[in-house]
């Protein structure tokens, strides 16, 4: 409670301090601060800023954004912010803290990530496709033009080397999944929907609607491991729960971390899809 009150405190301070501005670009010669809520958007934010921009993650590494609390230090911190980077699909730490933000520091030019990306069944985790990392990547550089128009083109050259390599890695996962012979993969949080479709793929999960499994689900995944000859469990490093291993042995699987909210982003994507694809052997 006490820290509930501080963070409203530190809003209501940082707010007086700023009044109703319009968004607007860092002073002469200093770096842009882009707000972002997840660390896989601080890679596209560098990647397409380049040194003149520096990302702020308000869901650090390890951090679960379903439950997070922002800080009153990153609440301060934001009050030297240029833009906030939202991921735009129903992450629920936006949907707790976006319009206290919004509040505490009107200046903050919002930029909507996920505006053109199609979501699936409700599923907020669109970042876990190459393909829409670059669609989240391009909103990132529209709003960096719009802030920074003196630049425009170096956000532009940015974003395409960035997403060329997207695009590339993509085409390498497709191919490497598609001779793997792999056909499903098993987690313990669904978080990765969105890969499974880009490759043709089906997600099983252990947890079901944020509820571990029932015994009778359990043997419904060990005739599944069966059927698809998987013995691997991909756990992600902020969710797992202490039954994970003895689930994994339970059914027979080996457990493998496998992070969903990536602050090296491409080369994550590329480790996990090369471990799905070697999961098949």
């Amino acid at each position: 409670m006490a820290e509930r009150r501080g963070q409203v405190v530190c809003l209501s301070v940082v707010a007086l301090g700023l009044g109703c501005q319009p968004d607007q670009p860092a002073p002469s010669g200093q770096r842009l601060i882009v707000a972002v809520t997840i660390p896989p958007q601080a890679e596209f934010v560098e990647r397409v800023g380049g040194d003149g921009v520096e990302p702020l993650i308000m869901v650090p590494a390890g951090a679960e954004p379903h439950t997070y609390e922002a800080t009153p230090r990153q609440l301060v911190r934001l009050s030297e912010a240029q833009a906030y980077a939202q991921v735009g699909t129903g992450i629920a730490f936006e949907q707790v803290w976006l319009e206290r933000i919004r509040a505490a520091n009107p200046r903050l030019l919002i930029i909507d990530c996920g505006a053109e990306v199609p979501l699936v069944d409700g599923d907020p985790h669109a970042w876990l496709s190459l393909r829409h990392a670059r669609t989240m990547a391009a909103a990132v550089r529209d709003g960096l033009c719009r802030l920074d128009p003196a630049r425009e083109a170096v956000y532009r050259r940015n974003w395409e080397q960035y997403a060329a390599e997207l695009a590339a890695l993509d085409s390498t996962l497709a191919a490497r999944l598609g001779a793997s012979g792999v056909r499903a993969f098993l987690v313990y949080h669904p978080s990765w929907g969105y890969f499974a479709r880009d490759y043709g793929l089906r997600q099983l999960s252990v947890e079901q609607e944020g509820r571990e499994p029932t015994a009778q689900r359990l043997g419904q995944l060990v005739d599944e491991l069966r059927r698809e000859r998987l013995r691997t469990l991909f756990v992600a490093p902020q969710f797992e729960p202490r039954s994970a291993r003895a689930i994994a042995a339970e059914i027979g699987a080996t457990v493998v971390t496998a992070d969903p909210l990536p602050r090296r982003y491409l080369a994550e994507m590329g480790r996990f899809g090369t471990a799905l694809a070697e999961s098949g052997r």
